[in-house]
């Protein structure tokens, strides 16, 4: 029997899909909020979307490669990965209590503790990457993450569209590579 040789992961094909993804993902993020009936600010909306595109360029794309087209189209793959998400994010919220009505035994170690140091350390990952963005990159970013499509992009900054594609392929490359000199 012969043991094929494992082919290296194909970023192209991520890449290129992490691009298509990025102007929906704000609109699945605030449909997923409204199915969990929590009403976001606009600033929480691009928080959370800014979350996800992190989550998805992670680890060498490693989610996006998770898609598999023959079971799904890339927009309920999409759906279904910020529900998830936007759940577990609404589900670390901790509502406010009055510090009288708390059981003394409410101080104790808990588990998620570990999840909100690692969420608010990715966030402070996430800020030092935005502030190493060019003035030009940001503004794409912010209207990418305001679910703007390339034709309106294009036409708002007065470029063709083929440039913003370009742009948006090399601000996602320029994320990743942050990321990965971040990390080490």
């Amino acid at each position: 029997m012969s043991h094929k040789k494992p082919q290296p992961p194909d970023n192209t094909n991520a890449e290129n899909l992490i691009i298509e993804l990025l102007p929906l993902i704000p609109g699945a993020v605030r449909h997923a909020c409204h199915v969990y009936m929590h009403h976001p600010s606009p600033d929480e909306i691009l928080d959370i979307s800014q979350s996800i595109v992190l989550m998805l360029v992670d680890d060498n794309y490693r989610r996006i490669r998770s898609f598999d087209h023959h079971k799904s189209t890339i927009e309920t793959w999409l759906q279904a990965v910020v529900n998830h998400y936007v759940l577990r994010y609404l589900q670390s919220k901790k509502p406010f209590a009055n510090l009288e009505d708390v059981a003394s035994d409410f101080f104790a170690y808990k588990a998620s503790q570990e999840a909100e140091a690692m969420s608010e350390e990715r966030g402070k990952l996430f800020d030092e990457i935005v502030k190493k963005l060019t003035k030009r990159e940001m503004k794409l970013f912010e209207l990418v993450c305001q679910g703007m499509q390339a034709e309106e992009i294009a036409k708002l900054l007065g470029v063709k569209i083929g440039t913003v594609y370009r742009r948006k392929h090399a601000l996602i490359k320029k994320f990743q590579e942050l990321l990965e000199k971040e990390h080490l």
